[in-house]
């Protein structure tokens, strides 16, 4: 069963500002960014109980190449029967 997720408005500001960021620093390193911030939604699209939880009900997963977290919470769908 794969997970929605949705991205807080603020949260897409932060991934341009970074991706924007990174395309300064050395050409293309913007979109290696952004591969990698895909690369971890999709791991908790998939499974978002693979990362732990360090506040509360909130989850941090790391970025593998850059210094970046995602955090976020698991919200259960209510079904109707």
């Amino acid at each position: 069963m794969r997970y929605k997720i949705q991205l807080l408005s603020q949260a897409k500001d932060d991934v341009r500002e970074a991706r924007n960021y990174y395309n300064t620093v050395v050409p293309q390193l913007g979109k290696r960014f952004i591969n990698d911030f895909r690369m971890v939604l999709e791991k908790i699209e998939n499974n978002p109980f693979i990362y732990g939880s360090r506040i509360e009900e909130f989850r941090t997963a790391n970025l593998k190449t850059f210094p970046y977290q995602l955090q976020y919470i698991i919200e259960e769908a209510n079904e109707k029967l």
